[in-house]
């Protein structure tokens, strides 16, 4: 049987959306992640068994229960030969109910939730969905390039807004100017940061440029209700490179982290006939402009190799 009138395939569209949405959380692959997942996937599985039978085979599903939908459909001739797959999904439903109704935090492993989506592969192609596996995996892909083309545009509308603000601060010219910006080192890693703004620094002022500074620094505030965050950004004089360090300093308003901020100063001190310093206050989150593969803010990156 394949189905194929419009009306018929709009809980299919859906059934495929929702199993890619469960693979890119299953990839985040801790416990958390894991369980969610699972109980996903059994809900998913519930509803497309009793849409099935109600749309394409045309039978009213009036006791609704899990039991009950598996039992009608291993009366069907087209799942003959895979009704032991029925029985799987029975155990895979009781796991999804200790998961779900367990005050204690269980989990499952990957390669249980891996084995119930290659299940329910055998039991979708019996049902007329012969591509289903590519499909999954598709649509995966396709919420994953949706996700990072929203990132990426972010990302550009934050760079641009950064880039504005270095050059009303340092009055750069021309009227648009385009930096380039290169991650320092990752947010919220302090003792990294100094190391490399240490060298940055010794570097750079060891440069003979006469009498001129040598060295750019910008400082960006960001305070929030109840947190303040520093960021930096440092460039050679004469450079339209950026090095950006950023909310590597973080702390709550009323304790002030005062062994970085000591730290730092007694740096800029040191070499600051060396260095033009300037300080903004911004809403901007300067991690943001960067691709959270290498931020660790977020992580996006997707192996779908055990599904493939």
């Amino acid at each position: 049987m394949v189905i194929k009138k419009n009306q018929d395939r709009l809980w299919i569209e859906d059934l495929y959306k929702s199993i890619g949405n469960i693979i890119i959380l299953a990839e985040n692959n801790d416990d958390t992640s894991l369980r969610q997942s699972f109980v996903l996937l059994d809900n998913v599985v519930e509803r497309t068994l009793r849409s099935y039978l109600e749309t394409i085979i045309g039978i009213p599903v009036k006791n609704r229960s899990f039991e009950n939908i598996i039992k009608m459909c291993k009366k069907q001739k087209q799942f003959k030969k895979i009704k032991n797959m029925f029985d799987k999904l029975l155990e895979y439903h009781e796991i999804r109910n200790r998961l779900y109704h367990s005050p204690k935090f269980h989990s499952v492993s990957r390669n249980i939730l891996i084995k119930y989506v290659n299940d329910i592969v055998t039991i979708y192609t019996k049902m007329g969905l012969s591509n289903c596996k590519d499909d999954f995996l598709k649509n995966s892909n396709n919420v994953l390039d949706e996700v990072f083309h929203r990132e990426e545009s972010k990302r550009k509308e934050l760079i641009i807004e950064i880039e504005i603000l270095i050059k009303n601060k340092f009055i750069i010219s021309p009227e648009i100017y385009e930096g380039d910006l290169l991650l320092g080192c990752a947010p919220f890693n302090f003792i990294k940061a100094y190391d490399n703004i240490l060298n940055l620094v010794m570097g750079i002022s060891e440069r003979d440029v006469g009498e001129k500074k040598k060295i750019r620094i910008l400082e960006i505030k960001k305070i929030t209700d109840n947190m303040v965050y520093h960021s930096y950004l440092l460039s050679y004089y004469d450079s339209c490179t950026w090095f950006c360090f950023p909310e590597i300093i973080s702390y709550r308003k009323n304790q002030i982290a005062k062994f970085e901020l000591d730290l730092l100063k007694i740096l800029l001190e040191k070499y600051k006939k060396n260095i033009d310093y300037r300080t903004a206050k911004s809403h901007l989150i300067i991690a943001n402009a960067f691709d959270s593969l290498y931020t660790n803010i977020r992580n996006y990156y997707i192996n779908h190799s055990d599904l493939s």
